[in-house]
């Protein structure tokens, strides 16, 4: 089982040699976007597109802009977090108290 991902053009040849790959698979993995790409099982060749969960994405992503949206999302949560955990603890320890004609 392999898989193959975009491939630089300067590169193709080499792998399209190696691996047997037709004109169509070549210019596949020229132009395959992020994720795209063959699967190969035996000899059989299948295009592919990997999809990353959320929490994959988050952990795996080397997009400048992602991660500086991440870094900006985590720094709102520090400062969101303990405002909202004070107020929980308030609401936990401040139970309402009924009257002694409404418990009758």
């Amino acid at each position: 089982i392999q898989i193959l991902l975009k491939q630089a053009t300067s590169e193709i040849d080499t792998v399209a040699k190696t691996f047997y790959l037709s004109d169509g698979e070549r210019q596949m993995l020229i132009s395959a976007g992020v994720g795209q790409g063959l699967f190969f099982a035996g000899q059989n060749h299948v295009a592919i597109q990997i999809v990353a969960a959320p929490f994959e994405h988050e952990i795996i992503t080397s997009n400048p802009e992602e991660l500086q949206k991440i870094q900006e999302e985590k720094a709102k949560e520090a400062v969101v977090l303990p405002q909202e955990k004070t107020q929980d603890a308030s609401q936990i320890n401040a139970q309402p108290t009924q009257p002694e004609a409404a418990k009758q």
